[in-house]
């Protein structure tokens, strides 16, 4: 398979960058206080670390698998299950705030 070095370098550099640069604005746009201890929650909700800004998280990883497909669908299709993964974390976020009314 021949790879251009334009195509090569998106893949080893931007899509692994964008994936730090949204995990860390989510990380930092997020403020876990008082208020979030109080917050009825589902059973299954994963531990407090774990809340991020679910959206711009889905964004990036379905942006991820577009262009690491013509690279590699193998690589493309092992993404899918962090994508599963974001999006039940989306549903916790919404159950959330179903239990907890509007903020």
């Amino acid at each position: 398979m021949n790879i251009d070095l334009s195509t090569w370098l998106q893949a080893q550099y931007v899509a692994p960058a964008s994936g730090i640069v949204v995990a860390v604005m989510g990380g930092a746009l997020t403020e876990v206080g008082p208020w979030y201890k109080s917050l009825k929650t589902p059973i299954w909700k994963p531990p407090d670390w774990a809340l991020v800004e679910t959206a711009f998280l889905w964004a990036s990883i379905v942006w991820m698998i577009v262009v690491v497909y013509p690279l590699s669908p193998t690589a493309s299709l092992l993404l899918v299950p962090y994508l599963v993964w974001v999006s039940i974390a989306s549903m916790l976020n919404l159950k959330m705030v179903k239990l907890n009314g509007p903020f």
